[in-house]
């Protein structure tokens, strides 16, 4: 089990710039296949976790990159509180919806070789030392993984949605890139889990609608002016 830790950590925590693919594939399938061996499970709950304590570390060093002179304003868990503007906080927001996805798309490939061996494992291919039980709970383990993971990501980006004062503008072109990087990361979590998370699409619903109830309140304004400082005057009405 330690060793699996070393390799989920070597895994996750490696450069999202670096050639993507599986992390030494024969290795991990000789680590699953031996846990599996001995019924140990809990590698699966292991690498979740690994999985979230990544997203954590690659949030908060994207953070510190971006806005090093407000550090302070970071937690132990990569959520970021400080003030940006609207263009910057797109920027940061795309920049994390990429992270995130990288990682997200790094643990199914983990997910997918593991499935492979525990059906090679359960006498579905080959060699059969699993029960046709222990392979169910591993697939309900693996799919709990992937949900969990894709959750949890949402859920920061939605945090990050919803770090955007309503005193800060906001354009109508903004709004629009916002929802495109709500949605290419909505899709891609979507293809790697089959599930939809509701958490990041709920956060940026309120950012949309606060623009529109901020875009009309501010023409009501202007209306509001243009009609106080107009010149009236009487005019007569001829009767018909």
């Amino acid at each position: 089990s330690t060793e699996f830790e070393r390799y989920a950590a070597g895994d996750l925590h490696r450069p999202l710039d670096a050639s993507e693919g599986i992390l030494e594939r024969e290795r991990l399938v000789s680590l699953v296949a031996g846990l599996l061996r001995q019924n140990h499970l809990q590698f699966l709950e292991t690498y979740k976790q690994e999985a979230v304590t990544a997203a954590q570390a690659l949030l908060k060093q994207l953070m510190i990159e971006q806005l090093a002179d407000v550090e302070d304003c970071l937690t132990g868990s990569g959520e970021v509180t400080p003030p940006m503007d609207a263009a910057h906080w797109l920027r940061v927001l795309r920049l994390a919806s990429e992270a995130l996805g990288k990682l997200i798309q790094r643990v199914r490939a983990v997910h997918d070789v593991i499935k492979h061996t525990a059906a090679s494992s359960s006498g579905l291919e080959t060699e059969k030392f699993l029960s046709l039980e222990d392979h169910a709970r591993v697939e309900v383990k693996l799919k709990d993984l992937l949900v969990s993971v894709c959750d949890y990501c949402h859920e920061r980006l939605a945090s990050l949605v919803s770090t955007q004062s309503d005193k800060q503008t906001i354009t109508a072109s903004q709004v629009a890139e916002l929802s495109s990087i709500v949605e290419n990361f909505t899709e891609l979590s979507e293809r790697i889990c089959c599930r939809q998370s509701p958490a990041l699409k709920a956060a940026f619903k309120i950012q949309a609608g606060n623009y529109v109830h901020k875009f009309h309140l501010q023409r009501k304004n202007k209306l509001t002016l243009l009609l106080d400082a107009a010149r009236w005057k009487v005019a007569d009405v001829t009767p018909e």
